[in-house]
Order: C-alpha cells, then structure tokens, then sequence
C-alpha cells in the first residue's frame, strides 16, 4: 500500500516501540486526541512536558510548546507543528509499493549563525531518524500485511484516525470511480 507512510504519522502508540531510543523519552506514551475537518484531520501527540499547563488557567493554555500538532491535508500532506517551526511531508505514489516523500523544514528565519545552523541541524536529524524508524516499521508491517495471514484487518481503540483516513479515502476513490467522465 502506497499510503503506509501518511499512516505511521496518525498513531501515537508505536512511539515507545519504534522510537525507543530517539523521541520516546519527550512523549507520552499512548497518548493523543484527533479532530476530523471534511476529508482533513488534526492529531495532536503530547509531550511530558504538557503537565506544565497543570497549574496554568485553561483560557491562557499554550500547547505548542507541550505538544507536537500533526495536520493531514487529503491526499497526500502533512504539517507537523513543532514549538518553533514546522514541516511539511509531501507523498507521491509512484506505484503500488512505493513512494516518494518530499519533506521542507519551515523555519522562522533562515540561520545565519554556526550555533542557529547547528540548532537547526539537530532537529532535522532527530526527525530523520525517527522518520527513518517509522518506515522500517511500516515496511514490516506491509510484508505481513502482504503475506496473506490474516484474511481481514480490524483496527484498534487507540486507531480512531487511521480508521478515519481508510474510510475517507475509500469514500473519495468510490465517488471517483463513479464518476463518469
């Protein structure tokens, strides 16, 4: 399945798996809430770190510091909303097994310090790695997926928007396929 990519990024509950040894330890493990929007949806994944609100006045609530914000644009985009700047995946299928993710970190200013180059640098490495342990997971995934085991697929309590996602992406290829030109 082309899409397997865009699915890893709706779930938190592989975090403490996946990501044992590079962003698990900012995040709450099995943690997060999504809203639908038409065919669009917002994930939100909080960090440790959201317990700081605790004591805060909920109408002065920040959470962008506390938590990373994950908004997926049907098709095929997403926008991961990190404190201090965000990214955006772009997927292409080119075919049935494969496809190619364009990725464009939005920074708030272009760095023009060694130490603002570096900063900048440390956070384009963690999310590769972490991107890089989403994909071998999602490839495993695929190959039992393709093996034929199991004859359907149920999701989960903690898979609310990976249900969204197939469903409205089974509804927009239906109209598609009705659809008389």
């Amino acid at each position: 399945m082309v899409l397997i990519h865009i699915e890893i990024f709706l779930e938190g509950y592989h975090v403490k798996h996946a990501h044992r040894n590079t962003i698990y330890p900012m995040f709450i493990d099995n943690v997060g809430i999504y809203d639908q929007f038409g065919l669009h949806m917002r994930n939100i994944f909080p960090k440790r770190r959201v317990i700081e609100l605790k004591p805060i006045d909920k109408e002065r609530w920040n959470i962008r510091p506390v938590a990373n914000i994950l908004y997926y644009l049907f098709p095929n985009s997403l926008i991961l909303v990190e404190p201090d700047h965000a990214t955006l995946f772009n997927i292409f299928p080119i075919d049935i097994n494969n496809s190619i993710m364009l990725v464009n970190s939005l920074l708030p200013a272009k760095p023009e310090t060694e130490k603002a180059v570096n900063y900048w640098q440390k956070n384009i490495d963690i999310l590769t790695n972490a991107t890089e342990e989403d994909f071998w997971m999602g490839e495993a995934i695929q190959k039992g997926l393709e093996s034929g085991a199991n004859k359907c697929f149920t999701y989960g309590r903690y898979e609310q928007s990976l249900m969204y996602f197939h469903n409205s992406l089974t509804q927009e290829l239906t109209k598609a396929a009705d659809t008389k030109f």
